[in-house]
């Protein structure tokens, strides 16, 4: 495999993106977020973010699994596959609605969703949003 060409990305400057889309996602929804705040409140450049994120239903993503990924427990076998999901969600679930925003506000409509519909939401809207996120919550545990 050949070397990468140009200056290596910052690690610092994804963790600023990943945190800033989270924090407007809070506040605005999904479709009320721009690549343009996300770029302004994290201090990087728009094409900073393209360089990690081709869309920004794909930066919802990643933003919703950093947060989970902070609250992620050590896998365990309860017995059944309903258990074990809920053994790694409850403490997701905790860890959003301890937040001050455990809400996410859509603008298209009056009612708020919970972080996780939302997340289901941005999903939904990424070109290959099955395979990706699937990718990147199995790919993540392993």
């Amino acid at each position: 495999m050949a070397p990468r060409r140009g200056r290596p990305r910052s690690e610092k400057a994804r963790l600023a993106i990943l945190e800033a889309a989270a924090e407007l996602l809070l506040v605005q929804g999904l479709s009320a977020v721009s690549m343009d705040a996300v770029a302004e409140r994290a201090g990087v450049s728009k094409a900073t973010i393209y360089r990690w994120w081709p869309t920004k239903e794909s930066l919802a993503l990643d933003a919703l699994f950093n947060e989970w990924a902070a609250a992620r427990p050590a896998a365990r076998d309860t017995g059944s596959l309903r258990g074990d999901l809920l053994s790694l969600m409850r403490p997701w679930a905790r860890l959003a609605a301890s937040r001050a925003h455990g809400r996410i506000s859509d603008s298209r409509s009056p009612r708020s969703e919970p972080v996780s519909r939302a997340g289901g939401r941005a999903a939904a809207h990424s070109s290959n949003s099955a395979s990706s996120a699937s990718d990147s919550l199995v790919g993540h545990q392993r």
